[in-house]
């Protein structure tokens, strides 16, 4: 995928939803490795399936975000906007 370098509302918000998804997957498995709970996991085993399968469909974004050093990566400003984003959505829901 080619982003160039403007950066666009329209990026900051589907790089922040990548980046929610993203937390949310590697929160429910730092969970399950802490916390090995089977009747949770039983519950819970279809939507921990789909937030992978959402993190590998939207891996061309965590590369324009993080790995590529070419024009066609995306700004630093959305990274940081997203992943400040992200965090304060979750920090939101913790407490």
């Amino acid at each position: 995928m080619e982003f160039g370098t403007p950066s666009s509302p329209t990026f900051t918000i589907f790089t922040t939803l990548a980046m929610l998804n993203l937390f949310s997957f590697v929160w429910v498995l730092i969970r399950m490795v802490i916390d090995v709970q089977i009747n949770v996991l039983e519950a819970l085993a279809l939507q921990i399936v789909l937030c992978g399968l959402i993190v590998l469909i939207n891996m061309p974004v965590y590369q324009g975000l993080f790995f590529r050093e070419d024009n066609g990566k995306m700004a630093t400003s959305v990274a940081y906007k997203s992943i400040m984003l992200a965090l304060l959505a979750c920090s939101i829901v913790l407490y």
